[in-house]
């Protein structure tokens, strides 16, 4: 590493960026500060440099960091060793009139992906840890002079000269990611001085780089975004049009989505994201696109980052004026989505600009930070409201119904992602400036002085609940005023406790989750992409079990955006998992991100590409599975509901996830929250209340409450095999896999050479990693039906996909077509009472490409699924019909 890159950047192994902080191979090494209270601060977070030079090949830094406890002075010399395969760093803190301290340590933290189930060492010593949750603190030497931790076949060894004193904890306990090494520079005391002495050192193993090509276990495979009229892929049956025939979609008295003039008829919605110029289709184009999702079993769509492409391009630079060409063609897809029967959901900002001068407080153009802005300055919010007002006025002429007054248009996020303590604290230093003169305001306002440490910290997120709660009333007050019978929701992003307050305000709750998405090592949004490669059945079901708090009991529940990413090589699981306990959990609307991001990429056959289903056979394959188990429902809600009472003391002191404990719960029975005040209690009966304190004035007869660990023990969620209270999911964490039985649909997820039998479908010794379903599509059940629709995913990719090793964990290169799938068989048996049924093997459009040879035998079919049989043409979807 020269001595310029040295400064702030990287070498193959070590990245330094310009505040001291190192990350090797995706663990991350600072120092953190405990102080009264246990307020913790990190270095990176409160480093204040006075000084960043070279000197002998070395960088020094000298810095304050300004903790909960006091201020020290930071000395940090950081120099590069054995040819940039080690590093030493040595920390000297020192401060002249003491800073209360509960402990310094030097934080070191593992990511769950990388570390669970792994074996690190302490000395000469062996230290498992655990792969699922067990307990906070991880027992492990107190003592030790050498930690080597593994990173897949590689090793990071940390010395520190002298023995220190050690602390491993499990971050799972307080929904975080990743476990965490401390070593302790001191401990309880007013500290003055403190210092440590680090050496890294990494040793890799060779590594491959992969570039996919078709050989005998990668076949080319053909991709379609089409699906014929009437074939066994047509899921449309059933589904009514137009949209809003029965009127605007309201919240019915059971806090579910129902209609106005029918507000006992539920409806669950099902759809997709439209994301950039996917939105602004030709009206041939979008006539088919609308076809393509009703055939898909949608009923709904979201308008999604398209407010920056409808407000440029006609000498308009404020944010406010709609281009005409664009708002045509989305009028349009909005008839067209309308006439297919899909109702409209869209977020008011997405990504549009604002010029300079449109907001003073700012410098500049205004971009995302307006998320950040809207609460605290009413000339963000004016100019925020312009386009908002232009769009929902407007008359469509394609339906002669102004926006505001089509019923097929039901629900609007006046904000996407604007979760506040995250904006805030992430839109810049003019952001925070401003934030910091509004609570000071806010503070004078209120005749109160500005405490210290953890009481400053709980009276700063007071400010934030109470500036919050009144922008989201003026939102949604703006919004109705315009539009009455718009449902409003918003704070859609993240899972916290400190959401529950905030959520409650609206009509109905909007959360987002995704599984392995992924990071991004050297520039933002930019290749190489970063993947954990992990099954998220083998983390209890991550997604969607992590979102499952953020319901709230009496309020539908909506998921505008999820997705299982490719290239993760266990995304097959992803359709059965979201289909499976979202129907359990009983929520109500579901949204892919997305179908596409362009054009192209949502209206042809086109190479994967990031967040974009239609690139991903698999991806769309999941999607069926998820119209089947979900939205037709055939796994049915659990009966039971426990719920997590939150007041605003917890709020204000614990704005951490929910415990695991508690979202594990989700697994077995519904699981939500709610604002808790006792002067109103809770809105009607749960089997239990549970939470990690009991509020205060909790005087629930009919809801008892009880601790995480006998909720755990009662609803059967304390093992590594989670069965559901309807006995429908069965998830077996240790095995890595999955088995959903109803009536009309079974799926098996399953690693190579198991065997998983459900009751009328078995799977048996697969070759790869698969998910085995088979779903009736007739009115008969599974064991009865004379059509039943079979999928056998594994994985796919692009030609020439590039990726830096062969753990896949870095991706280069996206590739290009043809799509690849990977060769897999399985054995399969189903049961079924109708002897002579065909079976066919069937393309990505739903066309038969040919039989597959079966048996049957004491009343069940036999057969060989295989992905990329010789001579035949690979598949991955199957219809067994009688004819």
């Amino acid at each position: 590493m020269s001595a310029s890159l040295l400064a702030h950047a990287e070498t193959e192994v070590f990245r330094v960026n310009q505040k001291g902080q190192v990350n090797v191979a995706g663990v991350q090494v600072e120092l953190i500060h405990f102080g009264p209270g246990w307020s913790c601060t990190n270095y990176g977070t409160k480093m204040e440099s006075l000084s960043d030079s070279m000197q002998n090949g070395a960088r020094h830094i000298e810095a304050l960091w300004h903790t909960s406890g006091g201020d020290y002075q930071v000395k940090e010399v950081i120099k590069e060793e054995a040819g940039g395969e080690a590093l030493s760093i040595s920390y000297d803190l020192s401060s002249e009139s003491g800073v209360a301290t509960k402990q310094i340590a030097l934080s070191v933290s593992l990511p769950v992906h990388m570390f669970a189930g792994k074996t690190l060492r302490v000395d000469e010593r062996e230290v498992p840890l655990p792969r699922v949750f067990d307990k906070l603190n991880v027992k492990a030497p107190w003592k030790g002079t050498q930690v080597s931790l593994p990173i897949g076949d590689s090793w990071l060894h940390l010395s520190f000269g002298k023995a220190a004193r050690l602390l491993i904890q499990d971050g799972r306990e307080f929904g975080h990611k990743n476990l965490e090494l401390r070593v302790m520079l001191s401990g309880e005391d007013t500290s003055r001085q403190a210092g440590l002495d680090l050496r890294m050192r990494y040793t890799a193993s060779p590594s491959t780089t992969v570039v996919m090509e078709a050989n005998d276990q990668w076949r080319p495979f053909t991709h379609s975004v089409d699906v014929v009229p009437g074939s066994i892929l047509d899921l449309s049956a059933g589904l009514e049009a137009p949209a809003g025939k029965y009127g605007p979609i309201i919240v019915n008295e059971n806090g579910h989505f129902g209609f106005s003039e029918n507000p006992a008829k539920r409806i669950r919605l099902l759809g997709a994201n439209l994301c950039f110029s996917a939105n602004f289709l030709t009206k041939e184009e979008a006539d088919r696109m609308a076809e393509r999702f009703r055939r898909m079993g949608y009923n709904s769509v979201r308008f999604h980052h398209y407010d920056g492409m409808l407000t440029e391009g006609n000498g308009d630079t404020t944010g406010i004026e709609l281009n005409a060409e664009k708002l045509d063609r989305l009028d349009y897809m909005f008839a067209a989505m309308k006439k297919a029967g899909m109702y409209v959901t869209i977020d008011l900002y997405t990504f549009r600009d604002f010029s300079p001068g449109m907001i003073p407080e700012m410098d500049g153009k205004v971009k995302t930070e307006i998320k950040a802005l809207v609460p605290i300055l009413p000339s963000a919010f004016d100019a925020w409201s312009g386009m908002v007002e232009r769009l929902l006025y407007h008359v469509n002429p394609y339906t002669g119904i102004a926006w505001k007054d089509d019923p097929a248009f039901f629900s609007v996020c006046p904000l996407n992602e604007d979760t506040i303590n995250f904006v805030s604290h992430a839109s810049g230093q003019q952001v925070k400036d401003l934030y910091k003169q509004a609570f000071k305001d806010y503070l004078e306002e209120r005749g109160e002085v500005e405490l210290e440490g953890k009481a400053r910290t709980s009276q700063y997120y007071a400010f934030l609940q109470d500036i919050k709660a009144k922008s989201n009333r003026q939102l949604e007050s703006f919004i109705k005023g315009i539009s009455p019978h718009l449902l409003v929701t918003g704070s859609n992003f993240i899972a916290d406790r400190h959401q529950v307050f905030f959520r409650s305000q609206f009509d109905f709750v909007d959360n987002h989750q995704y599984g392995d998405h992924p990071s991004f090592p050297v520039n933002s949004w930019r290749l190489p992409h970063a993947y954990k490669q992990q099954s998220v059945t083998q983390d209890f079901a991550e997604v969607p079990r992590k979102i499952m708090p953020s319901r709230i009991f009496g309020r539908p529940f909506t998921v505008t955006e999820y997705h299982y990413c490719p290239p993760n090589i266990y995304r097959a699981e992803g359709g059965t998992l979201m289909g499976a306990y979202s129907a359990l959990q009983d929520w109500d609307g579901l949204y892919r991100f997305a179908w596409a991001q362009g054009v192209e990429k949502g209206t042809t056959a086109h190479a994967i590409r990031g967040f974009d289903m239609a690139t991903d056979p698999i991806s769309m394959m999941g999607e069926r599975q998820v119209a089947l188990l979900y939205a037709r429902g055939d796994v049915a809600p659990a009966t039971s509901r426990v719920v997590y009472p939150v007041d605003m003391d917890e709020v204000l002191t614990n704005w951490w996830s929910f415990s695991e404990k508690f979202s594990r719960l989700g697994l077995a029975v519904q699981i939500g929250t709610w604002a808790f005040d006792k002067e109103e209690g809770l809105p009607g009966t749960f089997e239990a209340a549970s939470g990690i304190r009991q509020p205060e004035g909790y005087d629930e007869p009919t809801t008892p409450w009880i601790s995480f660990e006998d909720a755990a023990e009662k609803f059967g969620t304390a093992d590594n095999v989670v069965t559901s209270e309807t006995s429908e999911i069965q998830l077996n964490v240790l095995k890595g896999e999955v088995k959903v039985v109803t009536e009309r649909s079974e799926s098996l997820v399953l690693h190579e050479g198991n065997e998983a039998s459900g009751e009328a479908l078995s799977a048996n010794a697969p070759s790869v990693f698969c998910n085995v379903s088979a779903s009736s599509m007739d009115d008969l059940a599974l064991s009865e039906s004379q059509r039943v629709l079979l999928m056998h995913l594994t994985d796919v990719r692009n030609t020439k996909m590039h990726f830096q090793n062969d753990q896949l964990q870095l991706m280069e290169g996206w590739g290009e077509l043809p799509h690849l799938i990977r060769r897999g068989s399985v054995e399969v048996s189903l049961e079924n009472t109708n002897e002579g049924m065909a079976l066919y093997a069937v393309d990505m459009s739903g066309n038969r490409l040919g039989l597959v040879p079966t048996t049957y035998s004491d009343g069940s079919y036999h057969f060989t699924l295989n992905t990329a049989p010789d001579g035949s043409e690979p598949r991955m979807v199957y219809e067994l019909v009688k004819e």
